[in-house]
């Protein structure tokens, strides 16, 4: 994840008419009978519509409902961003797809995130400097689905090894192009040694559910092989951790990525447990590195702010729904509209930060961490956790959802 820039400005009329619009907006006469019967087929979604508009900007109601049908959305959109906050909407939707929820983009570093890896340099960089997040979160004492790289071969010096001598016999080729051959799509096969393999194409199978054993290890390299040889794509959806590298390594990747910018041996001052947001707020905030403190408020929930202390792990889906549904609510726009100008001022800040780190990595890095190891608490080198900022009993976000349950209990 990466900071994304806050739009500001938004206004209801484009700055370039596309013709289709234009002609829209020409349009003269009775209306056509098939924009009669979509009008009345959507009577009760445009009742939904009004009253959101009713309880939000009863104000703004004729002007927006005068709007033609298709240029409604973007008049609540823009009415909506005068009174409480931008909406980060898209506009070209019907009513029926607006009403469901609001739109609210969730910026909470995930448990996934975190340990995948895959972030810009500046925030791998601060990253190290802050406390591991999930500290007591049940996903670290499971294994996940695929804890290893099984296409890695520095992982394993028996892999190594094995490649060198075991190469797949023209039976080895055949019998696992027939099994694979006679799976179904999305059939599976369940490997005694500790693994599935799923298929997913004509030639094509993934892999899920690998028991961290060398035996699974071994076992599952040599089907590898096999399946490439058979002219079968093998993918790896995910590849995660042990249980005892989420809990004893967790953050050393990222102060690995840290010994490559300024060396090892000053890498190796940074406390094991890494420093406390309030920690690096008192050592940096008013100085150049001003908005690091605020980095590990993100990285760790605690800014008060939740569209940044809250990820999409911490709501609950509707049935079929790719993503969380939040409720049209006074409360819900309160809450959110009043958090607004503290994200926006959070977000100001985390973005330069890392943005000016990644600009000059090696010295302006070399200064942030030589100005925390000389101001470090000497409580921070001793301690060997730092508590848990994420409590797994209180992760739920605070926004109120949609769910079919209700929904359909609102329709009786």
């Amino acid at each position: 994840m990466q900071p994304e820039a806050i739009t500001e400005e938004q206004h209801p009329q484009p700055k370039v008419w596309a013709l289709s619009m234009l002609a829209e907006m020409l349009k003269a006469g009775p209306p056509q009978l098939d924009e009669i019967i979509h009008c009345l087929e959507g009577i009760g979604d445009i009742k939904k519509f009004v009253a959101i508009v009713q309880m939000l900007m009863p104000e703004s109601e004729q002007e927006i409902m005068s709007k033609p049908r298709n240029r409604r959305i973007y008049q609540f959109v823009y009415n909506f961003g005068q009174k409480y906050y931008p909406l980060p909407a898209n506009t070209d939707i019907s009513p029926k797809e607006w009403i469901r929820g609001i739109p609210v983009e969730l910026l909470g570093l995930s448990y996934t995130a975190y340990h995948d890896q895959n972030m810009r340099p500046g925030f791998m960089m601060l990253l190290a400097l802050c406390p591991y997040p999930f500290e007591g979160d049940a996903r670290d004492n499971h294994d996940d689905d695929i804890p290893f790289d099984p296409f890695d071969p520095m992982k394993s010096a028996q892999f190594l090894f094995d490649k060198e001598n075991f190469k797949p016999s023209a039976k080895d080729v055949k019998w696992t192009r027939q099994w694979i051959g006679n799976l179904a799509i999305n059939g599976e096969w369940v490997a005694p040694a500790g693994f599935k393999i799923v298929k997913v194409a004509d030639n094509k199978v993934k892999i899920t559910n690998v028991v961290d054993t060398p035996e699974a290890r071994e076992t599952l390299r040599k089907v590898i092989l096999c399946a490439q040889k058979a002219g079968i794509e093998v993918k790896v959806p995910h590849v995660g951790q042990t249980a005892r590298q989420k809990m004893v390594g967790a953050r050393m990747p990222y102060l690995d990525v840290v010994a490559r910018i300024v060396g090892a041996e000053m890498a190796g001052k940074i406390p094991k447990a890494g420093w406390t947001p309030e920690e690096l707020h008192k050592m940096t905030d008013r100085t150049i590195y001003d908005g690091v403190g605020l980095f590990a408020d993100w990285a760790c929930a605690n800014t008060g702010c939740i569209v940044l202390d809250s990820n999409y792990d911490d709501c609950d889906f509707a049935d079929g729904e790719m993503g969380p549904l939040f409720k049209w609510t006074k409360k819900n726009v309160d809450i959110l509209t009043e958090q607004y100008p503290i994200v926006k001022e959070i977000r100001k800040k985390m973005d330069h930060i890392v943005a000016w780190l990644e600009e000059d990595q090696a010295s302006r890095f070399t200064g942030l961490l030589d100005l925390c190891i000389k101001n470090s608490p000497a409580e921070a080198h001793k301690r060997r956790k730092v508590g848990a900022y994420r409590d797994p009993m209180e992760r739920m976000i605070e926004l109120e959802q949609n769910f079919d349950e209700e929904d359909d209990e609102d329709e009786d």
